[in-house]
């Protein structure tokens, strides 16, 4: 304990810091809050008057969103919780036609050592040789020279791998159009790589899917985070100037909405993915998880959250990673992906998994007796 309060205060105490203990105070020591739409617990805030505003700290973790009722009340609502009331509809029929019927590309975006990139794409060419294939790579240079795998295209921004809010897919999506025939309409599934497949032919849930939303694109915690406590909601409300090419852009009457998803395991309509990269402006960029979603949805597209309509997705998460063991028994339990399931772990089960997903793609076979 005294090591751990040690290197806390060895530190630089930033505004940011500061905010982070103090939700992490309030989470703790502030009076317990309900939803005042659903009445789900939501945990505890301790509110803060200081020179003439009103400050909340905690619920650290947990999306909500504050409204004043009166001018002494102020109430919270679910801002993540698909199962609550209050969530705000985003979702409904797309505008794109027949998606679940179209090819399908799967792209994949990597930064790993060549000898693993090799093993991946060989693992999903085994699972889906049907399914067409393109390789993002954003390591470094001499690495992409090494990689075997021929439809490949290296895309060197610096915002593959930048950290949090300064994080941005946008290129490597310009870059895998770019290798793409666009006459032949298609819909595009887009993960990291470390978001790995456990069954064979895994692009046909996803088509399923399409097939019973009438989505224009698929997206894992699809959720409106507008006037939430979600952190980078916060920090690009005042870092960025992302509202201005919503502004310019938008064909909805509100304006002012933005939405968050995960990064990683996107399908998006052909349609869907070159209005995105059309709209979206570098200058203007916003952290990737809330701009990607939040600019299809101005732009006319509609959005179904994943995990509300399928179990497709139900072992993909940002963190922690999983053991290779987990990863084992997920394959042997039917999943259909997992994330993150780094490269050292992926490796060691490789061989395992083929053997396991191999042995559920051949139907059993009966024996008549006499």
């Amino acid at each position: 304990m005294l090591k751990t309060i040690r290197n806390i205060l060895s530190k630089p105490f930033t505004p940011e810091r500061l905010g982070f203990w103090l939700s992490i105070a309030g989470s703790k020591l502030g009076r317990p809050v309900k939803c005042a739409k659903c009445g789900r617990s939501l945990g505890r805030v301790l509110p803060v008057l200081w020179k003439g505003k009103i400050y909340t700290f905690g619920l650290h973790g947990t999306w909500v969103r504050a409204l004043f009722t009166s001018q002494f009340r102020m109430e919270f609502v679910c801002a993540k919780d698909s199962g609550c009331s209050a969530r705000p509809e985003i979702t409904g029929p797309g505008r794109v036609k027949n998606l679940a019927d179209r090819r399908f590309v799967h792209m994949v975006l990597a930064h790993e050592a060549p000898s693993y990139v090799d093993r991946l794409m060989s693992y999903l060419e085994y699972l889906a040789p049907e399914t067409e294939r393109v390789l993002v790579y954003g390591g470094k240079a001499e690495a992409f020279e090494e990689i075997s795998y021929q439809k490949k295209i290296f895309c060197d921004d610096p915002r593959l791998r930048g950290i949090g809010w300064r994080s941005s897919h946008a290129a490597a999506y310009r870059a895998a159009l770019s290798l793409l025939d666009t006459s032949e309409p298609f819909g595009i599934l887009c993960t990291e790589g470390d978001h790995v497949p456990l069954r064979k032919n895994y692009v046909s849930p996803l088509r399923k899917l399409l097939q019973k939303t009438g989505a224009d694109f698929l997206a894992l915690g699809l959720n409106d985070v507008t006037d939430s406590n979600y952190v980078h909601y916060q920090r690009m409300m005042h870092l960025s100037p992302f509202q201005q090419t919503i502004d310019k852009v938008s064909v909805r009457p509100d304006h002012c909405r933005w939405l968050h998803s995960l990064g990683t395991g996107i399908v998006f309509a052909q349609e869907a993915l070159e209005a995105y990269c059309a709209a979206q402006n570098d200058d203007d960029a916003c952290y990737m998880e809330i701009e990607v979603p939040t600019l299809l949805y101005h732009l006319g597209f509609r959005g179904h959250d994943v995990l509300t309509q399928s179990d497709i997705y139900d072992h993909v998460r940002h963190l922690p990673e999983y053991t290779p063991a987990e990863v084992i028994e997920l394959a042997q339990n039917g999943a259909c992906f997992v994330h993150p399931c780094k490269a050292a772990t992926f490796l060691s089960v490789e061989a395992r998994l083929r053997e396991i997903i191999g042995q559920k793609a051949v139907p059993l076979q009966t024996t008549a007796t006499a």
